[in-house]
């Protein structure tokens, strides 16, 4: 392709304008411009993107880019990075056939700058919560002074039931909760995808209580997806969760599958199916990591087994032992029980 001369462009921010207004579809162009204006605030902080100029996007390097990326992974998923990092990269291949009298305006090398599209089994990498855990959560904010603290709370409870992503649980309202044959349903319809979840009557009543008109479109959670995200970055600081853990909303979702996965006797098509993954590998990819560290045989290598201290257990003492089993154990339990 030969190279693109554009004259009386004095700035980057004039270029960015002048490949903007080059895309052909005006939803291309606002999406663009959103991922490319996330980019430069996280890039350069304070400084607006009308004063960026070449010498800021000289200076970029790979681990820069990757570190943004990270920073988009702890926001939304794989797809939804994969999109804007393109937004991005489309920018930067216009921006580097750019000359100005006779000279190359930007010089970085873009190949260098180039990242590989994230898989969606990549979605184990995002650090993984306990439902105990997420339990401490709800109870503190049921505990709190917080506006919408029953709404919070639930959107938690719903979130690592469900594995509804942030952008379906802020979309939710009272039309999405129906009984059918008895059972209570959550219905989720997120871009063209269509879930729908069987909820016991506890939780059902937990969300109808949540109603406060007569409006059957009237939003379940009340909160938006900014509102969300605002909140689960209060729940961080509140726990002082290290950033090193990786939590993520999306870490919600990956308890969800982990847990179908456990509570059926570790049948990953039933985990499959909630997840509504069309590839079991996806699905896969949220199990493994976490399967693997509780499967370690170093927890249980070389212990004996002492029947008699069994058969001293009073009623009391084996109460206390299963509030302290793991979930696994525990869904094991109650289906011998059953």
């Amino acid at each position: 392709m030969e190279n693109v001369i554009k004259i009386n462009q004095n700035s980057t921010y004039d270029h960015i304008q002048a490949f903007l207004n080059d895309l052909e579809s005006e939803n291309t162009k606002k999406s663009y411009e959103a991922a490319i204006s996330d980019f430069f605030k996280w890039k350069y902080k304070k400084i607006p993107m009308e004063f960026i100029n070449p010498t800021h996007l000289n200076s970029l390097t790979y681990p820069a880019m990757k570190g943004y990326r990270s920073s988009l992974r702890k926001k939304y998923s794989c797809n939804t990075v994969n999109n804007r990092m393109n937004a991005l990269y489309s920018l930067l291949k216009d921006l580097v056939k750019i000359q100005e009298r006779g000279q190359y305006v930007y010089t970085y090398r873009l190949n260098d700058l180039r990242l590989k599209p994230l898989k969606n089994t990549d979605a184990e990498e995002y650090g993984y919560v306990e439902w105990e855990e997420v339990t401490r959560w709800i109870d503190y904010l049921l505990n709190s002074n917080q506006r919408n603290k029953e709404g919070k709370a639930a959107m938690f409870h719903i979130g690592r039931l469900t594995g509804i992503r942030k952008e379906g649980l802020s979309q939710l309202d009272f039309t999405d909760l129906v009984k059918e044959d008895g059972v209570w349903t959550l219905r989720s319809d997120l871009k063209g995808n269509k879930y729908k979840f069987a909820l016991q009557n506890k939780d059902a009543q937990m969300l109808l209580k949540l109603k406060t008109t007569d409006d059957p479109k009237e939003k379940i959670f009340k909160m938006s997806v900014k509102t969300i995200e605002r909140l689960f970055k209060h729940i961080l600081e509140v726990f002082k969760i290290p950033e090193e853990r990786n939590i993520a909303l999306h870490s919600l979702r990956g308890l969800a599958i982990y847990e179908a996965y456990e509570a059926s006797g570790k049948d990953i098509l039933v985990a499959q199916k909630l997840a509504g993954h069309e590839n079991i590998e996806t699905t896969y990819g949220y199990i493994k990591k976490r399967r693997d560290l509780h499967a370690q045989p170093t927890l249980y290598m070389g212990k004996e087994f002492n029947n008699e201290s069994v058969n001293e257990l009073s009623d009391d003492d084996w109460k206390k032992i299963y509030n302290n089993l793991s979930r696994s154990a525990k869904y094991e339990i109650q289906k011998l029980i059953q």
